[in-house]
This record gives C-alpha cells, sequence and structure tokens, in this order.
C-alpha cells in the first residue's frame, strides 16, 4: 500500500495561495486602472473663449473623458446640459488635452470639471472655476474701457476721462526709479509719490475715483502705446482724450518725462517740471 505524503497538501497550499496572491495583485492593478485621477490647468481667458489644459490620469479603460462646464456649481455628471459639455473619446492611460470653450458670456463665473466614464460611472474631479472678463467701451469692472487681458480674466482698464494741466511731473533733478513696459504702471506711480508728493500728476491718477474705484495709477509709456492703439486708433478717440502729449509714468533720466502725441502715436519727451500736459488714470483688476 502506498504512503499518503504530508508534503502533497502543502504543495497544494502553496499553489492556491500563489494564485491568490496572483488574482488579488491583478484585482489592484485593475482598480487602480479603473480610478481616474485628474489635474487641469487654466491656460488663457478671454472674454468670449477659455482654454483649458486637463490630464488624466488611470484612464485606460474610459468608455469616454473629457470636459464639462456650466454657469453653475456642478455635483453631478448628468447635471450638466448637453450644449455646455464637451467630450474627447481617447482612452489612454495618460492623456494631456487643451479644451478652448468657446461663445463664453462675459462678465461670468463658470464652473468646470474633468470627468472620465468607466463602466457607466462617471468620475469627476474637483471643481474648479474661471471668470470671463468684459470687452469693450464701458464694459469694465469700473466702466472704462479694458486695454489689456493677461488671459486669466485681469487685466487693464482705463478711465473714461483724463486729468489735464495744472500738474507735473515732478521730481526735476532726481532720478526716480521707474520702468517703461506694461505692468508696472502702478509701481511707478508709488515711487513718484514717494519722492515727488502731492505736486505730481501721479497723485492726481491715485486720487482719482470712478463709479467707486479709486486704485488708478499713472500709466507707463508702453501702457500708454495701448491706450492710443485701442481708444485712439480701433474706437477713434471715444472719450475725446486730448491728441496734445500725454504724459507717462516713466521718467527718461532725472529731468525728462516719456510721453506721447496721442494725435499720431509718436513718441516725446519732456520736461518733468512743465505743468500743462495731461495723462489718463488706468487701473488693473
Amino acid at each position: 500500500m502506498n504512503e499518503i505524503s504530508l508534503a502533497d497538501p502543502m504543495k497544494t497550499i502553496r499553489i492556491i495561495f500563489i494564485f491568490l496572491l496572483i488574482a488579488l495583485a491583478l484585482t489592484a492593478c485593475k482598480q487602480r486602472d479603473f480610478t481616474p485621477e485628474f489635474s487641469s490647468t487654466i491656460v488663457e481667458v478671454k472674454s468670449y473663449e477659455a482654454t483649458i489644459k486637463g490630464i488624466f490620469k488611470n484612464a485606460s479603460n474610459a468608455e469616454k473623458q473629457g470636459l464639462i462646464y456650466s454657469t453653475k456649481t456642478i455635483i453631478e455628471y448628468e447635471e450638466v446640459p448637453l450644449h455646455e459639455e464637451i467630450v474627447i473619446h481617447d482612452s489612454l492611460v495618460s492623456l494631456a488635452k487643451a479644451y478652448t470653450l468657446e461663445d463664453l458670456d462675459q462678465q461670468t463665473k463658470y464652473y468646470y470639471r474633468l470627468f472620465a466614464i468607466v463602466d457607466d460611472t462617471a468620475f469627476l474631479s474637483e471643481e474648479s472655476t474661471f471668470f470671463t472678463p468684459c470687452h469693450g467701451l464701458g464694459c469694465s469692472p469700473a466702466g472704462g474701457t479694458i486695454v489689456w487681458e493677461d488671459g486669466l480674466g485681469g487685466g487693464i482698464e482705463v478711465a473714461n476721462n483724463f486729468i489735464t494741466a495744472h500738474g507735473e511731473w515732478g521730481c526735476e533733478g532726481t532720478d526716480v526709479i521707474t520702468d517703461t513696459i506694461i505692468g508696472p504702471g502702478a509701481a511707478n506711480t508709488s515711487a513718484i509719490l514717494n519722492d515727488c508728493g502731492a505736486n505730481s500728476l501721479a497723485y492726481k491718477c491715485a486720487t482719482y475715483s470712478q463709479n467707486g474705484f479709486n486704485d488708478y495709477y499713472m500709466p507707463s509709456i508702453n501702457e500708454l502705446r495701448m491706450i492710443f492703439s485701442t481708444l485712439m486708433v480701433e474706437s477713434e478717440n471715444p472719450f475725446d482724450y486730448p491728441t496734445q502729449s500725454i504724459l507717462s509714468s516713466s521718467q527718461l533720466d532725472a529731468n525728462t518725462c516719456y510721453a506721447m502725441f496721442f494725435n499720431s502715436g509718436q513718441y516725446a519727451y519732456h520736461s518733468k517740471s512743465t505743468d500743462y500736459y495731461s495723462t489718463i488714470p488706468i487701473r488693473s483688476f
């Protein structure tokens, strides 16, 4: 009679245990593949469109994936109207996709989520938002005109009115640290106020108010260039800005500042002590 080997049952148990480990590992991998991960970046926001980059991970089994957006907060995938839904059908383990949302309403807050559909179940990213600015005359937050957009819902707007005469750039003979590019107008204005005090056009800009907004400043020379291009060339001077020299907050040297002729767009240079020129207040939003 053959003897029953105790090693055989142990071998069988080991084999079963190994198969169980393999099955658990496969299940874990499958679950990881079925649990999408999302991240998004707002690339650009304009008054009428927005571009958002979405990244999908662990979405190889997704039946469809994409971006949904609405003017109301999004709780469930099914809540979003079909005309506000953008869908792609690629199914990759990791996918980066840029979405351009068109025909948006101005001055509107939008909510969006990335999504992936797996086995008829919708997985949603965390909700994010963006705000579309306004574009056109009288359309900015303070009722002026937008001359520059930063692509993220902000920008620079100009006042409807100008500040004329009875003020000088100030600080003739003093080297004030300023810049000429787009963006430093507010810093230029602060520098002029610190060094020159209240007897300056920069002070008049800093104390200007329109529709309850009082955070205006004197534009740099390149910010003046934007105003000229937008309001004098494209819109033919709707606010009757003076067409003579308009002073900027950018100095050329200790005795001279940059200006621009608003009848031609040509740059000019004037003494800081001259007190019969104009300037235009602007603000950031």
